[in-house]
């Protein structure tokens, strides 16, 4: 493969048994994440359940300088939303008053890790899981990323670094996928 910046790559079954990306798969099994408990169970996950965990879960790999730089796999989801957040979400000028249901559809980050010497950025990372987020929002209806923090140092990291909000859904933190949106 060239080495013409940053690459994403789906990461199914068909791919890893094809022989055509040997060179991803020799990748994955060389991932070193970054070091810390979320990382290591990020990087266990990717050489161990995200070729089983296909179809239900997308995966997507940055691979670079034969190297994967980092990658996220995601699912379609949903949100249990607090009032003050569905009335931030609708729409101004409508010809009627609509209130959001509680339970919104959105896109659920399952799994999210980056190489310990990755020269992307996590932002990077988030950035292409909400791409891909906001083109199924057009697809099928779609109003949030979301994500299942691993623990309480990775809920701050992603609250304080992107802005994720508390929703009504335990343990589930979440941004509103906007045409604007921007992290």
């Amino acid at each position: 493969m060239q080495d013409q910046g940053e690459y994403w790559y789906r990461w199914k079954p068909t791919h890893a048994d094809s022989g055509v990306y040997d060179d991803i798969a020799e990748a994955i099994e060389a991932f070193e994440p970054v070091d810390n408990p979320a990382g290591h169970a990020a990087a266990d996950w990717l050489k161990n359940s995200a070729l089983d965990d296909y179809p239900s879960t997308a995966t997507w790999i940055a691979y670079r300088n034969q190297r994967v730089e980092g990658y996220f796999a995601m699912c379609s989801g949903e949100v249990l939303l607090y009032g003050r957040h569905r009335r931030r979400l609708v729409r101004r000028g409508r010809r009627r008053e609509h209130v959001l249901h509680p339970r919104q559809p959105a896109s659920l980050i399952t799994w999210l890790g980056k190489h310990r010497d990755a020269s992307i950025s996590g932002r990077v990372i988030l950035l292409q899981a909400a791409y891909i987020a906001m083109q199924v929002g057009e697809l099928q209806g779609n109003i949030a990323l979301v994500i299942d923090p691993f623990d309480d140092d990775t809920a701050s990291l992603w609250q304080e670094r992107f802005d994720f909000l508390n929703s009504a859904t335990p343990n589930r933190l979440w941004l509103p996928l906007q045409e604007n949106w921007s992290i």
